[in-house]
């Protein structure tokens, strides 16, 4: 009787999803120190100061300070505008001021202490030292919604065309929400330690720094969108091993190694190595590209193997996407539909049990974004994350509730496919904690072409979490400890169902006892090599 053994490492290391970024300011505006929160009105910027209880007034053009006024109580930290009237906090309390610091009224807030306002026209908003985001009325401070802020302390508000904007002081990171549930839609770095406020218009972002005391301006990357951060270098050696202990031999093996190339997370240094040289380079019907090595006759006590030496510069990527700017699903090329949006065995997305899920998920959305926010956030809820063996068909994985991240891939793919979006997975192998280090789990995600944007990665075990930030890195995001290897969108005529490594082994005898190894080994490399 035949038997056969795969042996993984098993190493899981929890890290901090690292963000995107080569988001620079484009100018600096000197303000005043002790700067807390800031809006702009009237072509001018009013800036509070929280330590001498003042506004100071800037032109928003030339930077020059023009005067200051004094602030109603001793702990002013936010201010905004609301219909043309400047609003500023004192404690719980927001105050309703002329230009020369004179107060119409005052109304009580929900927040115990505020740390940004902003108003959407209608209501006005607030974020708390907590961290939530509460809309209130204007009238009497009557709560209307309370959301869950992204994360911790959030410092600063801002309302533009539909969405609110805020800072975290802990993370130094901007956060784009979407008022009507709180989901962080976008995240980008701060341009400083101790973000203080921020205000949005005409594809700006303007954002204070209480350390550098200045505001800066950047542009939002709504044309560059992908943006780039933390390159490093690294050595990856792909290794695939064979031993046969016998005492029967083992006739016919193909191998398969996935080689990876160029992309937005990657590029490699030079071509990759392989040891012995492959039989053939081969590229399956989705493109990817595999070394292909052939055995024959594996006598007892042989021990194979095949490996790729990958020089590459990974970096973490992040990208900026604008729901209202995701074309219409009829902008998607016919090449893409024809090959991603095909049924397969593993997704079977006309099954009435996927096809229930995707109407329980999207109900009546059309954008494509937002579709695939919805199904993100529902195999998130359904699912939770355990590695088992074998990757079962998607209905079977999304009814039992539990599945790898394979399998939360399969689920994924399947219910964006049913809905018309086309949905691919991408393997990688993983740099597992630090730099030199061992990966033989491995990882697989998902990416889903948005029209107008292309191939954006999601994740959808990120989005289990109840805090809207963690929930925010499952779209468009990667950190730099990922090489990619694999591309592809199911049952690969090289590597079938799998990724990085395939073998097919053929002939072997009933006694035949042979083991099979795939794994990663990830080195720094260093500036010199």
């Amino acid at each position: 009787m035949k038997k056969v053994v795969f042996i993984t490492l098993l190493i899981i290391v929890t890290l901090p999803i690292l963000l995107n970024a080569e988001f620079k300011p484009i100018k600096g505006i000197p303000i005043t120190s002790y700067s807390g929160d800031f809006t702009i009105w009237q072509g001018k910027i009013w800036q509070v100061d929280i330590v001498f209880y003042s506004i100071s007034i800037f032109d928003l053009e030339k930077g020059a300070y023009v005067k200051s006024i004094t602030t109603p109580g001793f702990n002013p930290y936010s201010i905004s505008v609301f219909k043309d009237t400047l609003i500023v906090s004192n404690d719980d309390e927001i105050c309703f001021i002329d230009s020369d610091g004179k107060i119409y009224r005052t109304i009580n807030s929900p927040a115990s202490s505020i740390t940004g306002l902003a108003s959407d026209g209608n209501y006005i908003w607030i974020t708390e030292e907590t961290g939530k985001i509460y809309c209130i009325s204007a009238d009497d401070g009557t709560t209307i919604k309370t959301l869950e802020g992204p994360e911790g302390r959030i410092n600063g508000l801002g309302y533009s065309d539909g969405y609110l904007w805020t800072t975290s002081r802990y993370k130094d990171e901007i956060y784009m929400i979407e008022p009507e549930n709180g989901e962080v839609v976008n995240i980008l770095p701060s341009p400083g330690p101790y973000p203080s406020g921020i205000f949005v218009m005409d594809d700006s972002i303007y954002v204070s720094d209480f350390e550098k005391d200045s505001i800066f301006v950047h542009l939002l990357p709504t044309t560059d969108y992908i943006i780039t951060e933390m390159p490093k270098k690294s050595r990856v050696t792909l290794r695939w091993e064979m031993v046969n202990p016998g005492p029967g031999n083992v006739g016919d093996v193909e191998v398969y190694i996935a080689i990876p190339k160029n992309l937005p997370n990657q590029r490699l240094l030079k071509e990759p190595e392989f040891t012995p040289k492959p039989d053939d380079i081969l590229t399956d019907r989705y493109g990817q590209k595999v070394a292909y090595y052939q055995l024959k006759d594996i006598q007892p006590m042989e021990h194979h193997t095949a490996k790729a030496i990958i020089e590459a510069e990974l970096s973490s990527v992040n990208y900026f996407i604008m729901p209202e700017r995701v074309k219409s699903s009829k902008e998607i090329p016919k090449e893409i539909k024809k090959t991603y949006l095909r049924d397969s065995e593993r997704f079977r997305i006309k099954d009435p049990f996927i096809q229930k899920a995707v109407k329980e998920a999207i109900g009546d959305e059309r954008n494509p974004y937002w579709i695939a926010r919805k199904v993100l956030n529902y195999v998130a809820d359904k699912i939770d994350y355990e590695r088992i063996r074998g990757w079962d068909v998607a209905p079977e994985v999304l009814k039992r509730g539990k599945g790898s991240c394979s399998e939360y891939a399969y689920v994924y793919i399947s219910m964006m496919r049913a809905a018309g979006v086309p949905a691919r997975y991408v393997g990688s192998v993983v740099e597992r904690g630090d730099r030199a280090s061992i990966d033989g789990v491995f990882h697989r995600w998902i990416e889903i072409y948005l029209p107008g944007y292309g191939w954006v990665a999601v994740d959808p075990g990120v989005a289990d979490s109840p805090y809207p930030r963690r929930k925010a890195l499952a779209i468009g995001h990667r950190s730099n400890r990922y090489l990619i290897t694999t591309i592809g969108g199911g049952d690969s005529e090289y590597l079938e169902w799998s990724y990085n490594f395939n073998e097919k082994i053929k002939d072997y005898g009933p006694r035949t006892n042979f083991m099979v190894r795939r794994y990663a080994i990830w080195e720094p490399l260093l500036e010199e090599e």
